[in-house]
């Protein structure tokens, strides 16, 4: 059951029907690739070497800047921006703890699967704990169903830093018989309840440790606290146009429809002039906000692919029509629809390459005509893989960024205009390596400015980011690590750390003839330092300054693991050095991160 370390657990010919020899191996997809008739390539991981790794902001390869507390608002730290033929309102700090039908995952396994993780930090007025539970099953041979219930309750080492995160989906598959019809669907449910603190307001005193007893601390905020509300409803078919045994095919139509409702809500029973930027409100005595967006989508499509193997051409072509509202303080509602078409070619001129292009075309309200074009190239040697990767495509800036009105801020930027954006990326990966180069190019990027207003630069900014991720076995020892370096052309407006890095070093130790797996090891997180985003929890979106640097400073856990049987035990010492430096702990200005604590989890998977 142990195995070395790697980056993924990917099989590039996996079983499409599992058979009783492999019953109790566990495979997962996700929706696109049951809708584009993927393979289900992901194995379902259930050794010991990832078992510690239970707050998503660090786990596996992610970089994130945090307020100090998971559950909390989070920052990608590396440059992503917002994907074409796509309404983005904004408010993205809440996009690691939230299920979406992009990221939930279904089961395809012969037994029924469960897995329970449980985490606990420390307990009393800094308490913590985590509980994750997936399952899926088969009901008869063609039916799947699965349920996923993700809970976290983080009290935080500071006052008002509670953090409550509630994830729930049901979901299904199905294919008939003769594969001719399929569908997917899931519900999901997400509820965030954040107390925002707004950090510390003499982080001097944390950098001194003049006051070790964190509660006691003075934060800027002790009234605010923010909700998060939302749902999804999916659900999508598809219907061969000719049976499997007219020994033709004319391909396929399907549909994909999805709904999903988004409730944002701010609250602050005190608010002060010395906090907020300005007083909308006709009730200065207290802050309420509400924001609530709407979406509705719809894609009609036709493939000419019908079966999971290899064909030398495939195309799809299809309309996405997509609905959406945007209603803010439950009085201004604006629809907001988009409408458009789109191609893509894909070629495979043997078993170990492929290479293909795709475009799309989008108009809408209150918006200039958007465009997409990429192309893309893979090929599969002996010795690894090649991916790459072009596309450009204009959008519009984040909704909130053009028109937004609350009780602290209000703009209407409708002389903004649309983003260009060029990506590139080249990646080289084998079982144990990864390496590749991104580089971007964008034109009117916007943002928010030191004094929290949105901002439209008029130049080009380039970026680029290269990494390097190798894992290897030693004997009894592993060792895996991850590199990053990321170069900005304009860092007064994008504020990126240079390099960072990530190290596991592992031993490990099978017991009483395996009957018992052990590892003792350590995680090693570092960023060089740079002026990090302040965070404004009226708005939940981070926003430049200039006044304090964050980074150049590692952050060290310690651990011991056991695996016996199904189960897997961990023991961990979090930030097992703060202290034992300097008191320069923060990924986000004003809100220092955990100081040592020891945390212990357990995670059961059953085949029954």
């Amino acid at each position: 059951m142990e195995d070395s370390l790697r980056t993924k657990r990917i099989e590039k010919n996996p079983p499409a029907v599992l058979s009783v020899w492999d019953s109790l191996q566990v495979y997962y997809f996700f929706m696109n690739e049951f809708i584009n008739n993927q393979p289900y390539t992901h194995r379902e991981d259930t050794t010991l070497i990832y078992s510690q790794q239970q707050n998503p902001a660090f786990s596996g390869n992610n970089f994130y800047q945090t307020l100090g507390n998971a559950g909390q608002a989070t920052k990608n730290l590396f440059y992503l921006p917002e994907v074409p033929d796509k309404f983005c309102f904004g408010m993205r700090s809440f996009s690691l703890y939230r299920t979406t039908p992009e990221n939930l995952r279904w089961f395809h396994t012969v037994k029924p699967y469960s897995i329970l993780d449980y985490s606990q930090g420390p307990a009393g007025d800094r308490r913590e704990a985590q509980l994750n539970v997936d399952h899926g099953q088969y009901l008869g041979k063609n039916l799947g169903v699965g349920t996923k219930l993700y809970i976290n309750n983080s009290l935080g080492d500071y006052d008002r830093q509670k953090a409550e995160n509630y994830q729930f989906a049901l979901n299904f598959h199905y294919k008939n018989r003769s594969e001719r019809y399929g569908a997917i669907g899931a519900y999901i449910y997400n509820k965030t309840l954040r107390f925002d603190n707004a950090g510390i307001t003499y982080d001097s005193i944390f950098r001194q440790n003049l006051e070790p007893s964190r509660k006691l601390l003075v934060v800027n905020r002790t009234n605010a606290e923010t909700e998060f509300r939302d749902s999804y409803f999916v659900l999508s078919q598809f219907f061969n146009l000719l049976p499997e045994s007219s020994h033709h095919s004319f391909g396929r139509i399907g549909l994909d429809s999805k709904y999903n409702k988004t409730v944002f809500q701010y609250f602050d029973s005190k608010p002060s002039t010395n906090f907020y930027p300005a007083f909308y409100s006709h009730d200065s005595t207290k802050t309420w906000d509400s924001t609530t967006i709407i979406r509705y989508k719809n894609d009609l499509y036709y493939t000419n692919l019908t079966t999971t193997k290899s064909q030398f051409l495939t195309v799809r072509a299809g309309i996405l029509m997509q609905n959406n509202s945007v209603r803010i303080a439950d009085t201004i509602k604006t629809p907001i629809n988009h409408f458009t078409t789109y191609g893509k070619i894909t070629l495979h001129p043997n078993s170990v390459s492929t290479i293909g292009a795709e475009a799309s075309f989008t108009t809408g309200t209150n918006q200039a005509p958007n465009m997409a074009i990429s192309g893309f190239a893979a090929r599969q040697f002996s010795f690894g893989d090649f991916h790459g990767y072009i596309q450009y495509y204009t959008i519009e800036p984040e909704y909130q960024l053009l028109r937004y009105h609350s009780s602290h801020f209000s703009w209407d930027n409708h002389h903004f205009s649309d983003l260009h954006h060029l990506q590139t990326r080249v990646q080289f990966s084998t079982t144990h390596h990864e390496s590749g180069i991104q580089y971007n190019l964008v034109s009117n990027y916007t943002y928010l400015n030191q004094t929290i207003e949105p901002v439209q630069s008029d130049h080009l900014i380039h970026l680029l980011r290269a990494w390097l991720y190798q894992d290897f076995s030693l004997g009894k020892f592993d060792l895996a690590a991850k590199i990053v370096y990321q170069f900005v052309s304009d860092e007064s407006i994008v504020r990126l750390p240079g390099l960072m890095g990530k190290l596991s070093f592992q031993f490990k130790q099978p017991m009483f003839k395996k009957a018992l797996y052990t590892r003792f090891g350590f995680d090693v997180l570092y960023t060089t330092a740079f002026y990090a985003d302040d965070y404004m929890p009226a708005l939940q979106q981070f926003y430049l300054q200039d006044e304090k640097s964050t980074g150049n400073y590692p952050y060290i856990d310690a651990y011991i693991k056991f695996q016996v049987k199904r189960a897997r035990i961990f023991v961990m010492f979090t930030h097992v050095n703060s202290g034992l430096m300097d008191y320069n702990y923060f990924f986000t200005p004003g809100y220092p991160m955990r100081d040592r604590y020891l945390k212990f989890g357990v995670s059961w998977f059953f085949h029954d």
